[in-house]
């Protein structure tokens, strides 16, 4: 249809750029002056009317001289043609704008991390002149819902600890094991800090949850959870001429223990020994094959997790893949970058891979989920999360506390608490401050997850759609302070090829190995 005149205008009007990262004049006027365009005074809505035409020599941010300059020329220009009175214009003039501060640093925005580990990989295609004048959409995997949870429940159980447990700092990260989005980032206790600890830095020490990955090997070699293992003194030849003897977490040995029971309770010594018989190249082929992507040095240490570090976002891709059926899906934060227009110019898809066999993978699948069922199981505190499964890590004189586990089909997650100077916490447990964080955000999240689905298929009357969250660099008509937290609410985000994992009991290594009631211990 043909548009009138002032229509026209007010598209202009909504769309054009204003400096500071606003586009349109709603935008502009909670840039500037924090409020809606429609309270603004007279002298500030003609700062911002001059504007379009230089909006980055006029930005009041850049230049407030020169923006007040160019407002008394729209002010002369409005009382010359009667829109207002010389009295008007001269007390317009005379009032001294108070201009909100820019927000430079991730300190003012929502979710601060994840907008931080976005605009990185953004900036590596496009340069800052682009970013701050062309107006572009960032579409991301976020769900604001779930990160606001992850926040809440990270801040909740560090603070609760931080005096008894000597523990300061923590980092949660969530991802969809399906899809490989990224549903919810916490780098830090503190939003404040620009320093997150799901991506950055060389990473932490995992501890026992890196066993996982030693089952797995063991599991591809042909043993199954009901083969035994001696838990006993051993020792091994170290780095040079030394002799490593390594020992368990309570100082004990509890003699011959099945795969199961070892794994279920976390003891050292049987991990060491399976990753000696299978060859600790192996388990490190696999770890990299799930999603490690850290240095992983071919020593036996490695098998208890003492590496130099990984990443958080790792563990969580690595168990991800477990959660999968064995295939690996890279995790992904972007889904598609609009122009001003809305016309896409770029476009991210998921990568999948098939990591580790179906059969090992739902091996490791029942081993996860015993860790969480078993009452004597490490993990046995999230057991009221259905069908959760998942693995605890703490790290000598505790300085590193881990829990990552997930629910097959729906969320993996992965938590660390720690201190960033590595000083010790005072007996500060994987299963006992980790595991408690990860439950309450997955009792919450989960309920999300399966409502959205719910909604998903009333809705869509047996028709898979998607529907995606957007987050901007970028102001706009009609938003309000989501131009300060960069992100904006889009709907729930949903990918159309989810792998089903199944629950089922029967393993592929239980066709003759079913043991009766009371055998296992």
């Amino acid at each position: 249809r043909k548009l009138h005149k002032d229509e026209i205008l007010e598209l202009y009007l909504n769309q054009v750029y204003y400096g500071s990262g606003a586009y349109g004049v709603e935008a502009a006027s909670r840039t500037y002056f924090g409020k809606p365009v429609n309270d603004l005074s007279l002298s500030e809505a003609a700062l911002v009317a001059g504007l379009p035409q230089r909006p980055s020599a006029y930005c009041p941010h850049r230049n407030l001289q020169a923006a007040m300059r160019r407002r008394d020329i729209v002010l002369d220009r409005m009382a010359k043609l009667s829109y207002i009175t010389n009295t008007q214009r001269d007390k317009a003039k005379r009032e001294q704008p108070t201009i909100e501060p820019k927000i430079d640093s991730p300190n003012g925005w929502k979710a601060p991390h994840f907008v931080a580990y976005v605009l990185a990989q953004i900036k590596q295609r496009y340069d800052d002149d682009f970013l701050r004048d062309s107006g572009i959409k960032v579409y991301t995997t976020l769900d604001y819902r779930m990160q606001l949870i992850a926040e809440k429940a990270l801040r909740d159980g560090i603070t609760r600890n931080s005096r008894s447990l000597h523990v300061k700092e923590g980092c949660f990260v969530c991802i969809d094991p399906a899809t490989g989005y990224v549903r919810a980032m916490v780098g830090s206790v503190d939003p404040k800090s620009e320093f997150n600890r799901c991506t950055q830095g060389r990473g932490r020490q995992p501890g026992s949850a890196f066993k996982t990955f030693v089952y797995a090997a063991a599991i591809e070699a042909g043993m199954t959870p009901f083969d035994e293992i001696v838990d006993e003194p051993v020792s091994f030849q170290g780095v040079g001429v030394k002799l490593w003897t390594p020992s368990n977490y309570d100082r004990k040995f509890h003699g011959v223990v099945t795969l199961e029971q070892a794994f279920v309770r976390s003891i050292n010594i049987p991990a060491i020994k399976l990753a000696d018989q299978v060859g600790i190249d192996n388990v490190i082929r696999i770890a990299k094959a799930a999603g490690i992507q850290s240095e992983l040095e071919p020593y036996l240490t490695t098998a208890i997790g003492g590496v130099r570090g990984v990443h958080p976002i790792e563990m969580a891709s690595a168990y991800g893949t477990f959660a999968n059926g064995g295939v690996h899906v890279e995790p992904i934060s972007v889904l598609r970058i609009t122009n001003w227009r809305g016309d896409t110019i770029a476009e991210f898809a998921t990568t999948a891979t098939r990591a580790i066999s179906s059969e090992v993978s739902q091996t490791v699948d029942y081993l996860l989920r015993q860790v969480v069922a078993d009452p004597t199981g490490t993990g046995h505190r999230v057991n009221n999360v259905p069908e959760a499964r998942g693995k605890t890590g703490t790290t000598n004189d505790d300085r590193d506390a881990w829990f990552v586990g997930y629910v097959p089909g729906k969320l993996v997650a992965a938590c660390w608490a720690g201190n960033d100077d590595n000083s010790p916490m005072r007996r500060a447990f994987g299963g006992s401050l980790c595991a408690p964080i990860w439950q309450q955000f997955m009792l919450e999240a989960i309920r999300l997850h399966d409502a959205a689905a719910r909604d998903r298929q009333h809705r869509s009357s047996g028709r898979r759609r998607s529907s995606r969250r957007a987050m901007g660099f970028h102001k706009y008509a009609g938003t309000d302070a989501e131009a300060r937290g960069g992100v904006s609410a889009r709907g729930g985000c949903w990918c159309p090829h989810r792998v089903d994992v199944s629950t089922a009991s029967a393993y592929p290594w239980q066709a003759d190995r079913i043991p009766a009631p009371g055998d296992r211990d």
